[in-house]
């Protein structure tokens, strides 16, 4: 058996990087169902963050649209409840956009879409939920869009509540 014995470990470089985390959750809790995001073109307002490490949390509560804090690569995942007791038969349509609110698309900024059909049977509830990674530097920005204004969007029994029921998370998952 061999034994090392030394006095210092001195690191090869003299600068050791650092891992700088940037991650959030919020939640869209107003309290009554709504039918908007209420954000700017389809982009969905979140009105409670949980938590949240590097990103300018007025971004999230303000206006839908969530700039990186820096170059990287993103992992965001949304999901929202269907309020089917107030809402039409009728496709539940949705997307994570880089770089616009609206609702045109092209491969540069149409990120992720979810398209499905809900029937409006036994006033069942329907989930849509989603994940992507999105490329961003710090002049970037995405935005969460619902492209179908003829549902009705489950909002919590109050606006204090903690359901997370309309939620998006966003955490940074390599640099750029």
């Amino acid at each position: 058996m061999s034994t090392l014995a030394v006095d210092t470990i001195t690191p090869k470089s003299a600068s050791i990087p650092s891992i700088k985390t940037a991650a959030f959750k919020a939640v869209k809790h107003p309290g009554s169902h709504w039918t908007d995001g209420g954000g700017d073109g389809n982009s969905v307002i979140f009105n409670t963050v949980i938590f949240n490490y590097g990103f300018t949390e007025s971004d999230i509560t303000t206006d839908g649209r969530v700039y990186a804090p820096v170059n990287g690569i993103y992992r965001v995942s949304y999901q929202f409840l269907l309020n089917s007791q107030s809402s039409n038969a009728g496709t539940l349509y949705s997307g994570i956009m880089k770089n616009t609110t609206g609702s045109s698309a092209n491969a540069t900024n149409y990120q992720l879409g979810t398209y499905d059909y809900w029937d409006g049977a036994n006033n069942d509830f329907a989930r849509l939920a989603a994940t992507t990674l999105v490329e961003l530097t710090t002049s970037d920005y995405f935005a969460i869009c619902l492209h179908s204004s003829s549902n009705t969007w489950y909002g919590g029994d109050n606006a204090g509540a903690s359901y997370s029921y309309n939620q998006v998370n966003c955490e940074l998952v390599g640099l750029g």
